[in-house]
This record gives structure tokens, C-alpha cells and sequence, in this order.
């Protein structure tokens, strides 16, 4: 396994993403900005895993022409130019679909168009039907199947697959579907007049300098599906060549660059566009625990942009494998996932932090915050303590402690007003975002909502040995009431 740093500075800070790439035996570019300077900049692995080809110094990867980033830049800037509109339904521009009439293109972005997979509710219906298909050793069928995501299906024989109505109420679920992106593309190219190529090449890669980016296959890189998340199998691009680019990390760069600074977009458009719906998706991006998260996937190609817009992070990666999964500490997780969470715990600070309830889209975040070691003795963990809470809806309340978009504390209060009780039941901040402040934060906003709920004074036993909490809490004004064999009660008026 090689790893090779072209350039690297705050190594002390950012070395432990050596350790990773070592750890998952990954393949591929990853850089990392603060604003426009670059901290990290990696290339690893291999190009061609199986016949033992290291990633050459200029390595070069698919990038997907029905990315949604790319497909929801062109559709915003044609709402700029009057010439769609994101919430009218597209029937008129789809007369020959007619359940087009009850979806608009927001729809389409979000996934919540109940159209019809054409690819998975069609065509793997018909493979998973063939006698012949089904001979195939497992590996083999997988590896077709990816690549047959990969060929163009006819309009009118696509639209022919779906049927005439649709499979829920438009905006009513969250239902990945592939035709999306093939009506969207439909959609850019007849209002603009435009083929969909070139329009990216002329009003998105143009303007932001990309160089390098050409229309076809011709990456000197080898793809690698991820079966069953974790087995890799060789699986070249076969595919329709004018739905893949050919990109370099120069271009990509470029690329984040006009992501992080909000280009080609007014800003209006990018606040319309960076708004996430209950799912935490949004027209141009998901999000990942605070970061606007851009995507191409074609095959086992896969790149991943990240902006964290309050301190101006960004970092990319480009890989030619598929993401390997494993249970680590009872999570799933992958090498992104653990880079991803590195960086945010050196460039998490407060900033502009709330405690809000908690919710579905903080929900998932909330879950797999992480318990400091030195804590876990006196505190349970954030899963069982919103079991706990939601057990007892009635009196428990859980709040999330956010910093902007990223979930870095949990607070449990116990609120009865009958019985005049008025509590933190538990109190937990990342382990990441350890010593910067946080807790004070989340138990201030605690302690108003309790003072709101009518609490006039607040006692809190802790634990003799927890010192950080006790020193938390004697920061803010606590004093001892009592000393017990296992505790201290602090106090203090409200």
C-alpha cells in the first residue's frame, strides 16, 4: 500500500488521514482546502487494483453528465432566466407523459416525483425473469447489472416502462428513481435548446476554468464495484460514452472552488437551491452532518465534494472503488465517513449554535454522537438515552445541540410542571468537539428552558470522579449543597 502526500501543511492536525488511507487500503485523490489553500493533497492506492497499478501522479476518473449537482446548476440557472419554473407541473413540456402533470421539477430533484425506476422497476424485473441471467455465478451477475445502469434506453421506449399513473402522490415520499434524472436532462435540453453536453461544457465548465474535462471514457483508471459493500469487482465502463466525462483532480478542484464561493448562481438561487426539505436533502446537494455533499457515481468512479460554508472547509475525493463498509464501535461506516468525521472534528467551533428539539432531520446525527472514553462511566450513550427519552414522551424532552447544521450535543430534560420537577437528565457533547466550549453552551440553553418551563432554582447531583462536569457547571456559577459518598449536589437560582 503507497500513500504519496504532494503537499501537506498542518501535518500534525491532518496526519491522522494518512492513518486511514492506510487503514482501509484505499485508492484514489483526496484534497483538502481551508478557503482557497490547500492542507492535504493525496494521491493513494491503486488505478488498477487487480493487476497491482499504483495511482499515477496525474490520475483521471468518470464524472457522470445526470449528476444531480450538475443536472440542479442547469435547471436553477434557467429559473434565473425566467425560463422554467421549479413548482409549476411539467405536463406541458411532457405531453407524451401524462402523470407528468402532477410533478414538478423540485419534485424531480428530491426525489419525490413517484415516477417509476425505469432501470430497476423494468429491467432488472425482465433479468431477474431470464433462466439465462440467473446461470450467472453471483460476482458475474452483479457486474453486468451495474454496467447495464450504464445504456441509454430510448425516450419514448422509457416512457412506454413507467406506465400511467404513478407510484405515490408527488412530494408525499422520498423514493429514488433514475428516471428523474432522464426527464430532467428532457427537460434542460428542450428549454434550453441545448444538448445536455453542451450545455455543461459552455454555462458550468467553462465558466469556472475546467481544462481537462472531456465528453467519453478515456479515464487511465479502472473501475471497481463494491458488492454487498464489501467485495470489489472489476467492472469496466461499457456504457453510453456520452453520459461519462473524463475528469482530472485539477478540474475537480475547480469545480469545489465555484461550489464553495456559490458561482454561476445568484444568491438567491443558491439559498433556494441549499434548502433542505425534512429529509435533508436539497435541490443541488444532500447534507452530511453540515456539509453541502455533491456526488457523481458511474460505477465504482465515485466523487464526493464537501463544503462546510461557516468556516469555508472544503475537501473532495475521487476514487475508482466502490465504498467498503464496516462495523466499527456498533456503526456501519466507510473511508469517506471516517475523513469526513476527522475533519469535522478539527474545524467544528462555536459559531452559531442552537439547541433545537429533536427532530427527523437532526435525528439520525443525533444517534451516533459520540461518547468521550472518560465519560462513559458516568454517562449512557446517545442511542439508549433517546430510547429512554421517547419512552416517556410526556415528561422527557431531547434536545439537539446544533452547530449550524451539524449535530454536537445531546440534552435530555425532564420537564413536569405538576410536580415541580425540573431536570438534565443527560447532557453529552461529541467526543470530537471535546474543550471548546460546548457544553457551557447547551447546559445555558438548558437552563433557560427550564427557567421558562417555571423552575425558579436547579440542583444536580455529579459524580465525585466526572471532574469536567463538575468544573462545567462551578464555571457557571454552581455551588456545592451537599457531599455525598459517590457525589456532589451543586445549585444554583434561576
Amino acid at each position: 500500500m503507497r500513500v504519496r502526500t504532494v503537499l501537506m501543511f498542518e501535518r500534525d492536525a491532518l496526519k491522522p488521514i494518512e492513518r486511514l488511507i492506510t487503514a482501509w487500503d484505499a485508492s484514489g485523490v483526496l484534497h483538502v482546502y481551508d478557503a482557497s489553500t490547500c492542507h492535504v493533497q493525496h494521491v493513494f492506492g491503486y488505478a488498477d487494483r487487480n493487476r497491482h497499478v499504483n495511482t499515477s501522479n496525474t490520475p483521471s476518473y468518470l464524472l457522470s453528465v445526470r449528476s444531480r449537482f450538475l443536472q440542479g446548476l442547469a435547471i436553477m440557472q434557467l429559473v434565473e432566466a425566467g425560463q422554467l419554473d421549479l413548482d409549476a407541473p411539467i405536463g406541458p413540456l411532457l405531453p407524451e407523459y401524462p402523470p407528468a402533470a402532477q410533478v414538478t421539477i423540485r419534485q424531480l430533484l428530491l426525489h419525490e416525483s413517484g415516477i417509476k425506476d425505469y432501470f430497476y422497476g423494468h429491467i432488472m424485473l425482465n433479468l431477474s425473469a431470464s433462466a439465462s441471467h440467473q446461470m450467472l455465478d453471483d460476482n458475474r451477475r452483479y457486474v453486468l447489472e451495474s454496467q447495464l445502469f450504464y445504456q441509454s434506453m430510448p425516450w419514448h421506449e422509457m416512457i412506454d416502462t413507467l406506465g400511467e399513473t404513478l407510484l405515490f402522490k408527488p412530494g408525499t415520499q422520498d423514493y429514488w428513481s433514475a428516471t428523474n434524472s432522464v426527464i430532467l436532462e428532457r427537460l434542460i435540453e428542450q428549454t434550453s435548446g441545448l444538448s445536455i453536453q453542451t450545455y455543461l461544457e459552455t454555462r458550468i465548465f467553462a465558466p469556472l476554468g475546467l481544462e481537462e474535462t472531456i465528453l467519453g471514457h478515456q479515464a487511465n483508471t479502472v473501475s471497481y464495484v463494491c458488492m454487498r459493500d464489501i467485495h470489489l469487482l472489476e467492472a469496466r465502463y461499457e456504457g453510453d460514452t456520452s453520459l461519462v466525462y473524463t475528469t482530472t483532480p485539477a478540474d475537480i478542484a475547480k469545480l469545489m472552488h465555484g461550489l464553495r464561493t456559490k458561482a454561476l448562481l445568484s444568491s438567491k438561487s443558491w439559498q433556494d437551491g441549499l434548502k433542505p426539505n425534512a429529509h435533508g436533502a436539497a435541490i443541488l446537494c444532500d447534507y452530511r452532518n453540515g456539509f453541502e455533499y455533491y456526488e457523481s457515481m458511474v460505477l465504482g468512479y465515485e466523487i464526493g465534494l464537501f463544503v462546510d460554508a461557516a468556516s469555508q472547509c472544503a475537501f473532495f475525493h475521487m476514487s475508482n472503488e466502490g465504498s467498503i463498509f464496516r462495523l466499527q464501535a456498533g456503526e456501519w461506516t466507510h473511508f469517506l465517513h471516517q475523513i469526513r468525521c476527522h475533519i469535522e472534528a478539527y474545524i467544528t467551533k462555536p459559531r452559531q449554535t442552537v439547541l433545537e428539539p429533536y427532530h427527523e432531520r437532526n435525528a439520525w446525527d443525533a444517534m451516533h454522537l459520540r461518547m468521550a472514553k472518560d465519560q462513559e462511566e458516568f454517562v449512557i450513550d446517545a442511542k439508549t438515552s433517546l430510547c429512554w427519552a421517547l419512552s416517556e414522551p410526556k415528561d422527557k424532552r431531547p434536545y439537539v445541540l446544533m452547530e449550524g447544521m451539524r449535530s454536537v450535543g445531546l440534552m435530555i430534560l425532564a420537564i413536569d410542571q405538576d410536580k415541580d420537577i425540573y431536570k438534565i437528565d443527560i447532557l453529552i457533547v461529541d467526543a470530537r468537539y471535546q474543550n471548546r466550549g460546548f457544553g457551557k453552551i447547551m447546559l445555558q440553553k438548558g437552563l433557560d428552558i427550564l427557567k421558562d418551563a417555571g423552575a425558579k432554582q436547579f440542583d444536580i447531583i455529579v459524580n465525585r470522579f466526572n471532574t469536567p462536569a463538575y468544573r462545567m457547571y462551578r464555571s457557571l456559577g454552581f455551588e456545592e449543597t451537599g457531599i455525598y459518598e459517590g457525589g456532589v449536589r451543586l445549585s444554583k437560582p434561576l
